[in-house]
């Protein structure tokens, strides 16, 4: 499978790049600034660029067959990052007849069918309270995908941690009332995020992924 993947600098995204890599896969990478990438293997495809740039993310997801969003917001950014750049890659996506994306957002972004425990809505409540346009991007990033007709799973995980790999985490596809979400460490979400490229189980839902 050959795999685009947007967010490949980040904290996450670099988990995911890594692993891929180890799986062999066929990768291609977005990034501004090609030099944080380090050392990688030759035949990884590497586009310098924003993911603002219609004509940038066409290139990077040209030939292949799933696509990985982990973005976030960095200093700089536009408020409205998320919201554009999925606005880009769905374009593409349907031009190329690719039909898989996987993307990340928080647990504080509610979906139909969720029934938070007190703990969530007081996360919510602090995120959008501290940071109310990286919220609402990443809310309006999950309205543009929801209305989209990929094959898509958009995973939301609570605080993400560094802590080593458990594989003892627990998904849930919409939040409950007695299963608060409280931490995941990026290592395990970036196997689940991985996973959700081949498997079935989550796609059109927006499961929540916490130990």
């Amino acid at each position: 499978m050959n795999i685009a993947l947007f967010g490949a600098t980040g904290k996450t995204g670099s988990i995911i790049l890594q692993k891929l890599i180890e799986q062999e896969a066929g990768i291609s990478v977005l990034v501004r600034l090609p030099s944080k990438l380090g050392d990688l293997p030759l035949n990884i495809k590497i586009i310098e660029g924003s993911i603002l740039d219609s004509d940038k993310v066409y290139q990077t997801i040209e030939g292949c067959d799933a696509v990985i969003c982990v973005v976030g917001h960095v200093k700089g950014t536009s408020e409205n990052m998320q919201r554009d750049g999925i606005k880009n890659i769905i374009a593409a996506m349907d031009k190329l007849k690719a039909k898989r994306l996987v993307t990340l957002t928080g647990s504080g972004v509610f979906t139909k069918g969720d029934s938070a425990s007190l703990f969530d809505k007081i996360m919510r409540f602090m995120v959008k309270t501290i940071t109310p346009s990286r919220f609402n991007d990443g809310a309006n990033m999950s309205e543009i995908i929801k209305q989209s007709n990929l094959d898509w799973v958009i995973v939301r995980a609570p605080l993400i941690t560094n802590e080593k790999a458990k594989d003892l985490f627990q998904v849930f596809e919409t939040l409950l009332p007695n299963k608060p979400a409280f931490r995941i460490g990026r290592d395990d979400l970036a196997e689940f995020i991985i996973g959700n490229l081949e498997m079935d189980d989550y796609i059109r839902k927006m499961p929540v992924v916490s130990y």
